[in-house]
């Protein structure tokens, strides 16, 4: 077996490793997402119980309205900016899944044309090197023996 052949298997088993890997780290950033989502969906809640309490009690000041909105707007900023890089993370998982899942199939394909080639190669074929080396096939034709 060459050392193609040998390498091959695993770096093939190497690739589907990372594969899964990847597949966890994105189940991983979903239920991350998930978490975010929950957490924004308390706040509103907790933000909207505040604006009805206020609403209900028109002798509140306008300065506690203000702080509140603004509070609820910077948490819709941060909360905004956390699906991005979510999304982010999430598309760059998928690009990379893609490559990985490239390289194994092709790295299939090689091992597959290796293994025809050693089939064709093989130690009865007429292009199968004899006991004189690699190139001994050319020299027992050049002296009229039959390979």
């Amino acid at each position: 077996m060459t050392a193609c052949q040998e390498i091959l298997p695993e770096l093939t088993e190497q690739l589907r490793a990372a594969v899964q890997q990847t597949e966890r780290a994105v189940l991983e950033i979903g239920e991350n997402f998930m978490n975010i989502a929950g957490r924004a969906r308390r706040q509103l809640q907790a933000t909207t119980d505040i604006v009805g309490t206020l609403a209900r009690d028109r002798t509140s000041k306008s300065q506690d309205l203000d702080a509140t909105l603004d509070g609820l707007s910077a948490e819709t900023e941060m909360l905004g900016r956390d699906i991005n890089g979510i999304i982010t993370a999430l598309q760059f998982q998928d690009i990379t899944r893609q490559a990985i899942e490239k390289v194994i199939g092709r790295m299939a394909q090689f091992q597959q044309e290796l293994t025809d080639m050693k089939r064709i190669l093989g130690p009865e074929s007429v292009l199968a090197p004899g006991p004189e080396g690699p190139c001994a096939g050319d020299a027992r034709i050049n002296r009229g023996e039959h390979v």
